[in-house]
């Protein structure tokens, strides 16, 4: 054993993948420092997962970048918890998609708040959903804007309660308006009355229509489709979906809820806008959608004397 912490960095380099191969375990942990860091890819690449699970915590930490981006995705899953929470935070960032979504779920939640913060948008939404909801609600807490905005909306809805209770005011202000429709009723409850005032214009609205259609649905509203994604130029159809429980006269109306940019002594603002439309259908077409064609889409139903509102629908035209 002490002949091989003597080796020259350059006979370690030389040495035979056969031979690196055969190491015994005791070897491969008195390698010095820079012994490891001189490893040839190939070399690391074929050392038995035995072996890289016994390598030591300051060994791990001074394996090149290139030499954490080549270790297998089954060494990657053999590393120690104590292992991969000592990687440096460029090793992190540098693990590659398939590498990040192998993680265990114990592996994730030992991620150090800085590490989190680092992983890529691409690696973030790769998470599997059992990951997503594994998070700590400190790590949740440290990621960045981006990275929540990045988040699928699969992932979003099943975050647990506690979780969206502890997204910063930030972060809750910039789920996109697909999103919050996706929110549970539990979830939106939960929101603590910071971040409510602190939800945009749009987010309110879909919000307050939430809770206040649930009543009408029951009685004479049905449901309609929360959210519609659609390409530029493609076509809409947007339900109206109610139930007449008497033979009497009932009208259709229709209401698009958008964003307008505007910019007073050159300083840009959002403003809100309500626009009444022509149609009276109960299903809404939008033939060739452009951009502006964006946004929440309500059907107003008056039955003689009382008027219904749907929950809305959001429509997005990519």
């Amino acid at each position: 054993m002490e002949q091989v912490h003597l080796l020259s960095l350059e006979q370690v380099h030389l040495l035979s993948l056969e031979k690196v191969h055969l190491l015994s375990l005791e070897q491969v942990h008195l390698l010095s420092l820079e012994q490891v860091h001189l490893l040839s890819l190939e070399h690391v690449h074929l050392l038995s997962l035995e072996h890289v699970h016994l390598l030591s915590l300051d060994q791990v930490d001074l394996l090149s970048l290139d030499q954490v981006h080549l270790l297998s995705l089954e060494q990657i899953h053999l590393l120690s918890l104590e292992q991969i929470h000592l990687l440096s935070l460029e090793q992190v960032d540098l693990l590659s998609l398939d590498q990040v979504h192998l993680l265990s779920l114990e592996q994730i939640h030992l991620l150090s708040l800085e590490q989190i913060h680092l992983l890529s948008l691409e690696q973030v939404h790769l998470l599997t959903l059992e990951q997503i909801h594994l998070l700590s609600l400190e790590q949740i807490h440290l990621l960045s804007l981006e990275q929540i905005h990045l988040l699928s909306l699969e992932q979003i809805h099943l975050l647990s309660l506690e979780q969206i209770h502890h997204l910063s005011l930030e972060q809750v202000h910039l789920l996109s308006l697909e999103q919050v429709p996706l929110l549970s009723l539990e979830q939106v409850h939960l929101l603590s009355l910071e971040q409510v005032h602190l939800l945009g214009l749009d987010q309110v609205y879909l919000l307050s229509l939430l809770h206040t259609c649930i009543p009408c649905w029951s009685l004479e509203m049905l449901w309609v489709p929360t959210s519609i994604s659609i390409l530029f130029g493609e076509d809409a159809k947007i339900p109206c979906n109610y139930e007449s429980k008497q033979n009497e006269n009932v009208s259709v109306s229709w209401v698009q809820i958008y964003k307008l940019v505007k910019k007073i002594n050159n300083v840009p603002f959002q403003e809100t806008i309500t626009k009444n439309l022509s149609s009276t259908s109960r299903i809404l077409n939008i033939y060739n959608a452009r951009k502006n064609d964006s946004g929440i889409y309500l059907c107003k139903v008056t039955a003689g004397s009382k008027m219904y509102t749907s929950c809305g629908t959001y429509l997005r035209v990519r």
